[in-house]
Parts: structure tokens; sequence; C-alpha cells
């Protein structure tokens, strides 16, 4: 199976200046700060070139400029609708369902692990 470009390890010379052209363009604006912070670093700044590329036949040719204006959106869209999760908030599904863990990562989703082998009814009939 044929690996498609534009992945991490699997760059052309093109997207690899493409990617370093975002980089700069990042680091020289307001979000460099939320990038910084970002888990997934150059894999995120990928899937914003991926997300705005130019398809030229077989080759995948990234717009740094797009993939800036794209980013700079779905930063200010997240910014302006998601909430951050409240350690509190998952005090009420640990009650509620004791044979699974709440985690607030970093970006603030919520994860939901079921630990199997354990079961334990807590409801009162």
């Amino acid at each position: 199976m044929e690996t498609k470009s534009g992945f991490l390890g699997h760059m052309t010379s093109q997207q690899t200046e493409a990617l370093k052209e975002l980089k700069e363009i990042v680091e020289q604006s307001e979000l460099a700060e939320a990038l910084d912070k970002h888990p997934d670093g150059d894999k995120y700044l990928l899937r914003m070139l991926r997300a705005t590329m130019k398809d030229k036949g077989r080759k995948r040719i990234f717009k740094p400029e797009l993939a800036f204006k794209r980013l700079s959106e779905v930063l200010n869209w997240k910014a302006d609708n998601l909430e951050e999760v409240k350690t509190e908030d998952f005090q009420v599904f640990e009650k509620a369902y004791p044979n699974y863990h709440f985690h607030d990562k970093k970006q603030g989703t919520l994860v939901w692990i079921n630990r199997i082998g354990e079961f334990t009814n807590t409801v009162k009939s």
C-alpha cells in the first residue's frame, strides 16, 4: 500500500519547505502561544496544510498562507465556542459510573476509559 505524501516522514521537498514556512508565520503571530500548548505540533500544522492544498495532477502542493488563515479561523472558533471542562464536572460522572475513568486532557477533551473485567452495580432497586 502506497503512503500518500504530506504526512510526517512522507513529505516532498516542497511540502517540507511549506511546513517550515508555516511554522515561521505562526511564530510571528499571536497564535504562537496557543500552538506551543498543542500536543500534536507538526502533525496539526500538516493537517492544516493538507486541508488547504492544491492538487496539481499527482503532486500535492501546500499553500502556507491559506493554511495559516484556516488555522487562525479554527483556533478563533474554538476559543469562542468551546468551554473548558471543569474538574468538578468529572466528579458527577465518577459518582454515577465508578468503574470508568474520566480525564481532562490538555485540550479539555473528555476521555472515557472502561476498565474491562470490573463491574459493580451501584444502582439500588
